[in-house]
């Protein structure tokens, strides 16, 4: 009798680490074949046939349907430059150039992976068409709960956000390394 309490606490243990190293493991935002550019990562094969076990189960866990890899990415930051968590109850600027792409989107989301909604309503997203440029064709987006002049992705409430960016007709998955991307800086301007 002892060795079967002994064999089922074994098994139980082994199930809970299994389970847990599970949940690490999808809960990681980049996958095998990640692309990492600042803040910024993105699984370029999630919708294609080379896609990793790992990538393909965190967009089944996540319940999204990856865009492939000839239309486009998706980028997602949870953290400014600084390796600080976004957070809805800051201000965030973010700054610079977008990489070489078509068209693109801006989108701030909860953690259950749902468009922010902002203080004024409607979702918190903007599009490649309603940011004002500079003349060396960077932006600067403001990220508050309080317009401000200029381009703004308006956040409300308190606790974690992400930023999804999705580039859509880009060459940066299927360059072999013949373009060097950039993506914009998330710096922290204060918090309430």
């Amino acid at each position: 009798m002892r060795y079967l309490i002994y064999f089922i606490l074994v098994c139980a243990v082994g199930i809970a680490i299994g389970a847990w190293s599970v949940f690490v493991s999808l809960d990681q935002l980049s996958g095998l074949n990640a692309i990492r550019i600042g803040s910024w990562s993105a699984r370029p094969f999630a919708g294609s046939l080379q896609v990793d076990p790992y990538t393909r189960a965190k967009s089944s866990s996540e319940g999204t349907l990856a865009i492939g890899l000839v239309e486009g990415l998706t980028f997602e930051a949870q953290y400014d430059v600084n390796g600080a968590r976004l957070r809805r109850e800051c201000r965030y600027e973010i700054a610079g150039k977008n990489p070489p792409a078509r068209l693109w989107s801006l989108v701030a989301e909860g953690v259950d992976k749902m468009p922010l909604e902002s203080n004024l309503g409607g979702a918190s997203a903007l599009l490649y068409n309603q940011v004002v440029r500079f003349p060396d064709y960077s932006f600067s987006i403001s990220i508050n709960d309080a317009p401000v002049a200029g381009n703004w992705l308006p956040v409300s409430g308190t606790g974690p956000f992400n930023l999804i960016m999705r580039i859509y007709d880009t060459p940066i998955a299927t360059n072999a390394g013949s373009i060097s991307p950039t993506m914009p800086r998330i710096e922290l301007t204060g918090c309430r």
